[in-house]
């Protein structure tokens, strides 16, 4: 990213990382919305999905149960103990400076962790746009969606 004006600076972030599967590697693809007309076009998608009922904590990992957080049975949650050993947990993270009360330099960060067999609706479409339209970010770098 360059060091210009603010308005270089992009509107929505989104990065997807997906990992597990039966070599559980981790894959992560990254979009960077600067145009208003295409933070037009993500932000009905965006808004669409359950962030608070696929929070980190309500959601359990493919190693096993956790301890269900509030919103677990949620829809775009799954309950404890339902993920499958080998499938891929994806991980998405949200970095908007376009939020209510969001500030310049200070994005609204949000960030879901849904299994794939509770990825579906608007977090599957979420999903499956960012790797189509996204940048593939290099093994070994981690591409949060707050990384400059």
């Amino acid at each position: 990213m360059s060091s210009g004006s603010s308005d270089d600076a992009p509107r929505l972030v989104l990065v997807v990382a997906r990992s597990g599967g039966f070599a559980g590697l981790t894959r992560r693809w990254r979009v960077e919305v600067r145009d208003e007309a295409d933070a037009a076009r993500w932000r009905p998608l965006v808004d669409a999905c359950p962030w608070e009922a696929s929070a980190p904590s309500a959601v359990p990992d493919s190693s096993g149960p956790a301890s269900p957080g509030p919103g677990a049975s949620a829809p775009g949650a799954s309950a404890p103990g339902t993920s499958a050993r080998d499938g891929f947990v994806y991980r998405i993270s949200l970095a908007d400076t376009t939020a209510p009360g969001a500030r310049p330099g200070a994005p609204q960060e949000r960030t879901a962790t849904v299994p794939e067999s509770s990825l579906d609706g608007p977090w599957r479409a979420l999903v499956e746009r960012v790797q189509d339209e996204g940048q593939a970010v290099p093994a070994g770098r981690r591409g949060s969606a707050v990384e400059r």
